[in-house]
């Protein structure tokens, strides 16, 4: 990237802090998710292999796995708890301090946490989120440290190579980090800055968003208006995707998972009848404990008489 485009990259809005954390049952509401729960994001892994383009999507650990896969050229890590955007600062200085993929999972260690803290307490000295960062990453790290742990198993087990596992993927997603590439940032998928500047930016420097990660944030509400335009607004090609969850822990102890082009969604979105994700997608039921179903979803939308909003 010249200087002029990385300034451009780095440059885009943020939205606000919300008034509230939403989620997909009351009980939770107001939940800070600094680590991911889905365990079989590898399902993704053919469908997104190699793409390129650029990556967008919500959570933690979630983006860097996404963003080494498909060997992103621009990934911005998004979501609208300022908690979030502040893990992936500890992120970054661990991917800049970390040679090898071996030392950037120590920096998660509970033995390490002393040393993991000097580090943080430096390198954001004279940063005015100094302590709220230190007490988050003090709430994270056992989090993640368990998330990396199982993951690493996981995705051996299953031969998918990623930052966690493979020499090679933690070069490229730490060469992302290190080149200005990668940009955490707070974005509310239902706000109207965040996912329009976004867009701008990618259609700017002619990065097609190739995949965008809404993990189940769809249950959380049915779909508002701000939300379509803003889909709407993405600069895409015919390789992008959007990539969603949708939870079925009573029956697999994890999710469905579900890929779809996003110019098959926006077809979607755009059908008056549609109010939320199940409008869209078929329901899946997970057939024993171990069945975790993944689906490619490209079916048009039908026709159906027209409604209000």
């Amino acid at each position: 990237m010249s200087e002029e485009d990385r300034a451009l990259f780095w440059r885009s809005a943020e939205d606000p802090i919300p008034k509230k954390l939403e989620a997909s049952r009351r009980d939770l509401e107001g939940r800070h998710y600094m680590a991911g729960d889905e365990w079989n994001l590898h399902k993704f892994y053919e469908a997104i292999k190699d793409v390129g383009g650029g990556y967008m999507g919500v959570g933690t650990d979630q983006g860097y796995l996404f963003a080494g896969w498909m060997k992103a050229d621009l990934a911005w890590l998004i979501d609208y708890d300022p908690w979030v955007v502040h893990v992936h600062q500890a992120y970054s200085v661990f991917f800049r301090e970390s040679e090898t993929k071996e030392a950037f999972y120590e920096c998660w260690l509970k033995k390490n946490r002393k040393k993991s803290l000097a580090l943080l307490a430096q390198k954001w000295a004279d940063h005015p989120d100094k302590e709220i960062r230190l007490r988050i990453f003090r709430i994270a790290q056992n989090q993640t440290y368990y998330r990396f742990l199982r993951l690493r198993r996981i995705l051996s087990r299953a031969k998918v190579p990623s930052y966690l596992t493979d020499d090679a993927m933690y070069a490229y997603v730490r060469g992302m980090v290190m080149t200005g590439r990668l940009r955490s940032l707070r974005v509310n998928l239902l706000d109207t800055k965040g996912m329009m500047g976004v867009a701008a930016v990618a259609k700017q420097l002619n990065v097609p968003v190739r995949a965008l990660y809404v993990s189940n944030a769809e249950g959380y509400w049915p779909y508002p208006e701000q939300y379509r335009k803003n889909m709407a607004a993405q600069f895409v090609d015919e390789k992008s995707l959007l990539l969603r969850t949708v939870p079925k822990k009573k029956r697999n102890k994890d999710y469905i998972y579900y890929a779809q082009p996003l110019t098959n969604y926006n077809e979607w979105l755009a059908q008056d009848y549609v109010e939320k994700v199940y409008d869209i997608i078929p329901r899946i039921w997970p057939r024993t404990e171990k069945h975790i179903p993944y689906l490619f979803y490209n079916e048009a939308p039908f026709k159906r008489a027209k409604k209000r909003r």
